[in-house]
């Protein structure tokens, strides 16, 4: 077993991994999507270094174990309708080579201001969350391509938005519903391509002509 690369449990009633399963140092893929009985992680996942992807979507899980932040060679964390799951540890932050983190459809209602330390980051999915705002300098990530926000009903009081510096190629097309947004910053946005229909409340837009790919503005 302890040459394990890939253990999916996929729709299993399993309750628990047990603490051996971080003897597994050469697994690459975990998948526990739909487990709806397994609620918490055990400590010792911090011991699969060689993990790069794991996938918990719609299980039952309602935590992650601190531990998570030594997963060093992890590209994506996909914890998406875990309904039960309310906050993700700051040591996620800790996770340089994630490229994809998806929270999706989560009652998780704030992200670590740390998140910045994600350089790695492309792929960014809050849509449904509870969340109520971004950390102030989300702009900082600057590999950040897609942000995914639908219905995060709770972001409808965020009054500025501030990408300066990111990746990013675009702002989420949600973002027209963000009614008490007063300032976007798209400032050194070099990849920005388009930006969608804004809130009619918005009175400071700010976009500094560095990218050859936005024909115009909406």
């Amino acid at each position: 077993m302890e040459n394990l690369r890939e253990l999916i449990l996929d729709e299993t009633t399993i309750r628990e991994i047990p603490i051996s399963i971080g003897c597994l140092t050469k697994l690459e893929n975990l998948s526990a999507r739909s487990c709806k009985k397994l609620a918490q992680l055990p400590e010792s996942m911090g011991s699969l270094v060689s993990l790069s992807r794991l996938d918990l979507s719609y299980s039952g899980i309602e935590g992650l174990p601190e531990s998570i932040g030594s997963l060093k060679e992890l590209e994506t964390l996909d914890v998406s309708n875990c309904k039960s799951l309310t906050h993700a540890p700051s040591s996620i932050c800790s996770l340089t080579s994630l490229t994809e983190l998806n929270l999706a459809w989560t009652a998780i209602a704030e992200l670590p201001e740390s998140i910045v330390n994600l350089q790695n980051l492309s792929i960014l999915n809050i849509s449904g969350t509870h969340i109520t705002e971004l950390p102030r300098d989300i702009g900082m990530l600057a590999k950040l391509q897609v942000l995914r926000a639908r219905r995060c009903k709770n972001l409808e009081g965020l009054s500025k938005l501030d990408l300066d510096e990111s990746g990013i190629p675009g702002s989420p097309e949600s973002i027209s519903k963000l009614s008490s947004l007063q300032l976007l910053n798209f400032e050194y946005c070099e990849k920005l391509q388009e930006i969608p229909e804004l809130p009619s409340g918005l009175r400071d837009l700010r976009i500094t002509c560095q990218s050859p790919s936005l024909p115009h503005l909406p």
